[in-house]
């Protein structure tokens, strides 16, 4: 059975900006299971609230909620290692420590790479568990617990479809690629990979960048990989974000 709701507008006085941008979201969001979007959407736009309290503010919606809870994931993380440390530490390195509060957080690297990519239903059919794993896999921060959940999957549910072990590769080229501090990576119509790093935000030129040898060519804040008949991308691209990082 399908429902239909109805929305009226005043045939002369305009909608507010966030009564709009909510009518934007349901327009959008009309497919089956487009609740969890739209919930996030309207997190998104009338902001959180404080954390042990009942306000509500906007800082979520400057920022994305999904950039903002990783910002607190990453101070949480943070605060446990610092408390674990706290006994071994004298003043100064104390010091030290709360002054990495203040550095930048690093950006979310946009992987864009021609894999179909995602959890089937004919893999995992409930909905709900396969939004909490995407949760899971999104929070992954290092290439340990990456190969951890990839057994916890084979484990629970069985030998991952090729959709699934695109999902884990991809994630695996965002995390070396986030430590070698790029911010995005993409494969061009041409068959070369762009590694691409974050422009100056100071506004002034970008430094050209070095060859590396082996189809590596450096360009002005980028690296193009141009893969041969004989290699295997997808190996390629894992070994030149390893050389970068080093």
């Amino acid at each position: 059975m399908r429902a239909y709701a109805y929305f009226f507008r005043h045939n002369k006085m305009s909608p507010t900006q966030d009564g709009q941008q909510r009518l934007e979201v349901i327009a959008e969001n009309t497919q089956l299971g487009a609740g969890y979007s739209i919930a996030m959407r309207d997190l998104e736009i009338r902001g959180a609230g404080d954390l042990l309290g009942t306000r509500q503010h906007g800082f979520i919606q400057s920022v994305g909620f999904h950039l903002y809870t990783r910002i607190l994931a990453d101070a949480v993380r943070r605060l446990r290692r610092l408390a674990g440390d706290q006994l071994k530490m004298d003043t100064a390195q104390m010091e030290s420590a709360f002054t990495s509060f203040s550095l930048p957080i690093s950006m979310p690297v946009n992987v864009d790479l021609p894999l179909a990519v995602g959890i089937p239903s004919e893999y995992i059919s409930d909905q709900d568990l396969r939004l909490r794993l995407y949760r899971r896999i999104a929070d992954l921060r290092d290439e340990t617990e990456l190969d951890a959940l990839g057994s916890e999957f084979r484990d629970r549910f069985g030998q991952l479809p090729e959709m699934t072990q695109n999902l884990l590769y991809q994630m695996r080229v965002k995390l070396r690629a986030e430590k070698a501090g790029l911010s995005a990576v993409s494969q061009e119509s041409s068959g070369q990979i762009l590694l691409k790093y974050t422009a100056p935000v100071d506004g002034s030129e970008p430094l050209r960048l070095p060859d590396l040898g082996n189809g590596v060519r450096g360009g002005k804040s980028a690296y193009w990989v141009t893969v041969a008949k004989e290699e295997v991308w997808t190996v390629k691209l894992l070994d030149v974000l390893d050389r970068l990082d080093k």
